[in-house]
C-alpha cells in the first residue's frame, strides 16, 4: 500500500518531458540521490549501463556540474528508484557517459527521447537488449535447449491428454451402444 501511495505521489508530482532543475545531486553508498524542492529520491541513469569505473566518472561530473537538471522519459513509470535523463550543465550525462565509453546502452528502444543521441555514440546498433546476454553462447543454447524442452513438453502433455479424452469418449459412446442394443433385445 505503501508503495502504491508513493507511486501516485511522485507519478502526480512530475510530468514526462518536462525539465526540472536539481537543488543538488549526490552519490551515496554505489547510488546516486537527487534533491528536488527539499525532498530527496533515489536516481538512476535512464536505460544505461554503467560499470564501477563509469559510476565513479559520473559522480565526479556531477561534483562538478553548476546546474543540474533532469527529465522523464514518457515511455516509463515514475517509480522510485527514479530513472531520468540528467543533463549537467545543459549536457546529457548518458550521452557523455557513453562518449566516454564509460557506459553503454541497455535497451535500444527508438521510442525512447533521447535514444537517437545515445546510439550515435553506442558501438551497436542491432541489439535490443545488454551485449552481456549475447557474449556467452553458452548461454543461449541452454535458453534454446529450455526453450524445446518446454514447448516438447508442452506438446506432449497436450497430445496425451487428446488422447485421454478422445478413449473416453469411445468409451462412453461404446457402453451407450450397448445399453441400446440391450434394450432392443429385451423388446
Amino acid at each position: 500500500m505503501i508503495l502504491f501511495v508513493a507511486f501516485v505521489l511522485l507519478n502526480s508530482l512530475f510530468e514526462a518531458n518536462v525539465l526540472y532543475t536539481a537543488q543538488s545531486m549526490s552519490c551515496v553508498d554505489g547510488g546516486m540521490q537527487i534533491n528536488y524542492e527539499g525532498n530527496v529520491y533515489p536516481v538512476e541513469l535512464f536505460n544505461i549501463d554503467l560499470s564501477t569505473e563509469g559510476y565513479l566518472h559520473a559522480c565526479s561530473l556531477i561534483d562538478h556540474a553548476s546546474v543540474i537538471t533532469f527529465e522523464f522519459d514518457e515511455s516509463i513509470n515514475r517509480d522510485t528508484p527514479l530513472n531520468l535523463w540528467i543533463f549537467l550543465d545543459g549536457e546529457l550525462l548518458q550521452e557523455r557517459l557513453i562518449q566516454d565509453g564509460k557506459a553503454t546502452v541497455r535497451i535500444h528502444n527508438p521510442t525512447y527521447k533521447y535514444m537517437d543521441r545515445c546510439m550515435r555514440l553506442n558501438d551497436s546498433t542491432d541489439v535490443f537488449a545488454p551485449q552481456s546476454i549475447y557474449k556467452d553462447s553458452n548461454y543461449t543454447n541452454k535458453g534454446a535447449r529450455i526453450c524445446l524442452f518446454l514447448v516438447s513438453a508442452t506438446v506432449i502433455y497436450i497430445v496425451g491428454w487428446l488422447g485421454l479424452m478422445i478413449r473416453k469418449r469411445k468409451n462412453e459412446s461404446a457402453l451407450v451402444g450397448d445399453e441400446k442394443n440391450k434394450d432392443q433385445t429385451e423388446e
